[in-house]
Parts: C-alpha cells; structure tokens; sequence
C-alpha cells in the first residue's frame, strides 16, 4: 500500500517544527546564560531553583531589616551623644553652683540654664527616626516621656539581620534615663537647690548626677555592641546571598560554551530537516512528459 502524499508532509512539518523549537530554545538558552527556562526543561533543577529564590527573598528581607536597624542605632547613637554633652554641662554647672561665694543672682542663672537643659534632655529622649521613637521599648508610635514619666516599655527591639542571627535595634529609655538614676528628677532638684542658695546640697547631688551619666554612656556603649554585631552580621548574611546565587546559578545555568555548541547542533540539525523535507517533497512533484 502506497504511504499517502500528505503522511510525508506531516511528518516533514513536524520534523521542521521541532528542529525550529530547538533552535529558538538553544538560542535562548545560549543569549540568557540559563540552561532551564521551564519547568519541563528540568523539574528537578525547577524544584531547587524555587527553594534557593525563597532563601534569597528571605535573606533580601533581612538586610531590609538590617538595613532599617542601622538606621535606627545611628539615630539613637546620636540622641544618646546629645545626652552626653547636656549631662556634662549639668556636671559643670553643678560644680559652680556648690561654691559657696556665689551670689544668688549666679545661683539663679545657673538654675535657669538646668531648667533648659532638663526640657532639652527630654527632646532628647523622645528622638525618633522616620516615625519610630526611639526610647519607647517596643511602644514606637508615642513619646516615651511625658513630664517626668516613662510611656514606654521595657521590651527590647530585635530583629533578624541574618540567617538565625539577631541584634538589639533599641534601648528602653527607662534604662538610660530613669532607672535607677531619675535625670529628670535630679535635674529639677538641682535646679531648686541652686535656686535656694544652698551650695551643699548642691555639692552632694554630683555623685548621684555622676551616677546618671554613667548610664548614658553605658548605653551608648552598647548601641556600639549592636553596630559591630550589625557588620558582622552583614558578611554572614552577604556570604550566604552568594552562596545561593552560584548554587542557583549551578542549577540552571549553563556556561558560553556549551551554550553556542549546542545553537550550532540546533542549526545544522535544522538546516539538515530543510534538506531532507525538500528532497521529499520534491519527489512527491509529478513527472511531466514533454
């Protein structure tokens, strides 16, 4: 039984059709650099390669959370610098004030000026950073201080900088401000003692305000205890992203070479379906007799 004319054209389409898919596929393949461009390609490479991009868009949050951790410790690092240097004239004008041959006149303007840096030493608790107050535990939205109370809580701020790795991204402002040294209270007994005249109670507040100081400056030290974790974090967190990246670039990828071989194999294979489906079709032509 002679095979029909249109059986050899089918499998000549087919054959042409295959040989352009795997042309197209190969030039794809050869101009992204990526071995698996679906899931058919290679399911098993597909699976992995949705496990690593669910790792590196987990790793992507974390330095997001990273990156917003540093820019809350600066904010605090400063806010903290401010107290530092408000703390130190408070220690001077102390020190002035506890002289006994001070005029009341003096002792009055020493007063006023404790008056002022006791409402800046509140600004400067309530600092925020785009939006977050920074001293009010994990009470972010409201100022932690009002009047002479503490709003806030004592929770820590934490957050995942790295894969399994978490730094402290606040302090309590209770812990630097109030406890167990009450600035506040201090600075407005001082204020009134030097308002008085009396230059030994004055004199007897300075270890107390030394003690209250000394809080601050722990607290800063351990703002700088969270930024070195920060970068430490940042290498671990960096390693790992490239980790995933070559793993997913070994998974589907596929190197030059092998790339532009395998477009030339797509080619002549293609060129050879051409021949092969005009030499059949070419004997399918009726002999016309002249």
């Amino acid at each position: 039984m002679r095979i029909p004319d249109s059986t050899f054209q089918a499998v000549s389409s087919r054959a042409l059709e295959k040989s352009q898919a795997r042309v197209l596929a190969a030039t794809e393949r050869a101009s992204t650099g990526t071995r698996v461009l679906r899931a058919s390609d290679d399911p098993v490479a597909v699976s992995r390669l949705t496990l690593q991009d669910a790792a590196l868009e987990k790793l992507s949050s974390m330095q997001r959370s990273a990156d917003a951790a540093r820019v809350e410790l600066i904010g605090a690092d400063q806010a903290l610098g401010e107290a530092d240097t408000l703390l130190s004239r408070v220690r001077a004008i102390a020190v002035l004030g506890s002289s006994a041959g001070m005029s009341a006149s003096d002792q009055a303007t020493l007063a006023a000026e404790v008056d002022q840096l006791r409402q800046a030493l509140f600004g400067t608790a309530n600092a925020e950073q785009a939006g977050t107050y920074l001293f009010g535990g994990h009470q972010t939205d409201l100022p932690p201080f009002e009047s002479a109370s503490y709003a806030g809580d004592s929770g820590v701020r934490r957050a995942e900088v790295a894969p399994g790795k978490f730094i402290r991204t606040g302090i309590a402002g209770d812990l630097v401000f109030s406890t167990p040294v009450d600035l506040f209270s201090e600075l407005e007994g001082l204020a009134t003692d030097l308002r008085a005249g009396d230059a030994d109670a004055v004199a007897s507040r300075l270890a107390t305000l030394d003690a209250g100081h000394e809080q601050v400056i722990q607290a800063r030290a351990g703002l700088g205890v969270s930024f070195e974790e920060l970068s430490r974090a940042d290498d671990v967190r960096i390693e790992a992203e490239i980790g995933f990246l070559d793993a997913r670039q070994r998974a589907v990828g596929s190197d030059f070479a092998a790339g532009a071989l395998e477009l030339v194999e797509a080619q002549n294979a293609m060129r050879a379906a051409i021949a092969v489906a005009t030499r059949m079709l070419e004997g399918l032509q009726p002999n016309v007799s002249a």
